[in-house]
């Protein structure tokens, strides 16, 4: 039991920290996003997504890609093309976060040898 709730644990502080990027980039652009929100979005999302992905393949995919965008605008009452640059930023915003974890992931493996 302890095992399985430290885990769960992980997975929420993943997700969590997950959802930082997208929050930034709608900040960023002026959007109105709150913390809640984000996390919703991120959900809804992730489960249209893969729904319409193992249903539809790679047409699933670019679909739900276009409702995300579609949702940005709507939710975070941003236009069209700042919606287009949200995504962008999101993408941007988690290559640096990854990039910054596994470094620090490296440096302190180094460090330990």
């Amino acid at each position: 039991m302890g095992i399985a709730l430290v885990l769960l644990l992980i997975i929420i502080a993943i997700f969590l920290i997950g959802t930082l990027p997208l929050y930034l980039a709608v900040r960023v652009l002026g959007g109105e996003a709150t913390f809640l929100k984000v996390i919703i979005v991120k959900i809804v999302g992730a489960v249209v997504a893969a729904i319409l992905t193992v249903f539809l393949n790679l047409i699933g995919a670019l679909i739900a890609g276009v409702l995300m965008l579609f949702v940005y605008k709507l939710i975070f009452e941003l236009s069209f093309i700042r919606s287009i640059i949200a995504w962008v930023l999101e993408a941007v915003f988690m290559g640096v976060l990854l990039f910054l974890v596994s470094y620090l992931g490296i440096v302190a493996i180094g460090g330990l040898a």
